[in-house]
């Protein structure tokens, strides 16, 4: 981090004579970091937690990406089967096996609500938490940039900081909104098989999957609000509105 403030300030600032190492973020320690020992063993310790910290959040939003779409992609592949079982009507399959390969069908799709409700169970709490402080941080920081002037240090943090906190805001409504997608989908595979084909008793099977699969579904921010592309919309228009509150104070 020196080497690039140093380097930053050799190519972009004319006057950099005045130039000092500092600690990269703003602490409060139970000792003075005045000695050199000192001040570079907490520089260490500073720089380290950080990458620890920066890498803890990347796996733990890595780990919620590869379990939605891994629900994502078991809803696929159930609709393929729910696909074949229309193959199977129009070429007069026995009741026998039309309910055999029915029921497995909804056990599959009681499995993948399971998944969801676990997954939800797991991330529920920490997507509301990560909404919030989403919304904070965007308002914040759209605020920094209009009390920072010119082409400095402070300007390039913050152009820098922005679009990952937005990207990643992003990512996990676009995921929660693919398990949801996914999950509406299904009724609608359901009633476009020939159900009419099978006998009595397959129809009314059919049927009370139909309006099960109708429930919506999804991935929720503890149980206030379903996790979709609508959330977002809804929290980046937040932040926006806070930070016109923010820069009509500060103006005033």
């Amino acid at each position: 981090m020196p080497l690039f403030k140093y380097t930053f300030l050799n190519v972009f600032m004319k006057n950099h004579s005045n130039y000092t190492v500092t600690i990269p973020y703003k602490s409060r320690f139970f000792y003075s970091t005045e000695s050199t020992t000192n001040f570079s063993l907490t520089y260490f310790f500073i720089m380290i937690a950080v990458y620890i910290l920066a890498l803890t959040l990347s796996g733990f939003d890595s780990l919620f990406a590869t379990l939605a779409m891994h629900i994502t992609t078991m809803f696929k592949f159930m609709k393929i089967q729910i696909d074949q079982l229309e193959l199977d009507l129009r070429a007069g399959t026995n009741s026998t096996e039309m309910h055999a390969k029915l029921k497995g069908i909804i056990l599959k799709h009681k499995t993948n609500l399971s998944l969801i409700d676990q997954l939800e169970d797991c991330f529920s709490f920490y997507l509301m938490v990560q909404f919030l402080t989403s919304s904070i941080v965007v308002c914040v920081v759209l605020y920094e940039l209009t009390i920072v002037f010119g082409w400095n240090e402070d300007t390039v943090k913050t152009l820098t900081y922005l679009p990952g906190a937005i990207l990643q805001l992003y990512l996990f409504c676009w995921y929660s909104q693919n398990i949801t997608e996914e999950a509406s989908m299904v009724s609608d595979h359901i009633y476009n098989i020939p159900w009419y084909l099978s006998d009595r008793a397959l129809q009314k099977t059919i049927l009370t999957f139909m309006v099960k699969a109708q429930k919506p579904t999804g991935v929720t921010a503890s149980k206030f609000y379903m996790v979709t592309l609508q959330s977002f919309q809804r929290i980046t228009s937040t932040s926006y509105s806070y930070f016109t509150l923010l820069q009509t104070i500060n103006q005033q």
